[in-house]
């Protein structure tokens, strides 16, 4: 008689063995799901659409100005040019389009004081097979008088690049 109740035992037995091996995966399973970190955010992209400027009658201490609206779409070149003077910046332009050619989109203008330059409209996502927006974008003003004379942009509908005596600024244009 003994035989026969461990035989009748050994189908429940097999039921709970299994039953417990199935919790057990699942709770692997989800242990490890939630324990894999998350890949961090994307970098923001940027998003203007047009700009203006501005330029005061006494600006650069009346002098003609460089203005450079860069456009980066890689972290380490964006990293770099924070980094930057606008006299260095102006310095290695033309080797940093050489460099990172796809990396980078420019619009230049030569402004003297007094000018008002009409919104500009700006294209700096580009859609075809790859589609690509900025991570980032700065502004460089190549004025007489030592300093950084740069800005990292923010995403605005319109901006409106503000050249004064010593300085410039970045506003909403209106």
């Amino acid at each position: 008689m003994n035989n026969k109740q461990k035989i009748s035992l050994n189908p429940f037995f097999a039921l709970q063995k299994t039953v417990f091996l199935l919790r057990i995966s699942i709770y692997i399973l989800c242990v490890m799901l939630t324990s894999c970190a998350a890949p961090p955010p994307p970098d923001p992209e940027l998003s203007i659409s047009s700009v203006k400027l501005v330029v005061d009658q006494d600006a650069n201490d009346n002098s003609a100005t460089a203005v450079d609206l860069v456009a980066i779409y890689k972290k380490e070149l964006l990293e770099a040019l924070q980094k930057m003077k606008a006299k260095d910046y102006f310095k290695a332009r033309e080797q940093i389009l050489r460099d990172y050619p796809e990396m980078v989109k420019i619009y230049h203008w030569e402004v003297v004081p007094g000018q008002f330059i009409g919104p500009q409209l700006l294209s700096l996502c580009s859609f075809g097979l790859t589609s690509s927006c900025p991570i980032g974008g700065m502004v460089f003003a190549s004025y007489e008088r030592p300093g950084e004379h740069r800005i990292r942009l923010v995403s605005m509908d319109s901006i409106q690049i503000h050249l004064a005596k010593t300085q410039f600024f970045i506003e909403p244009a209106e």
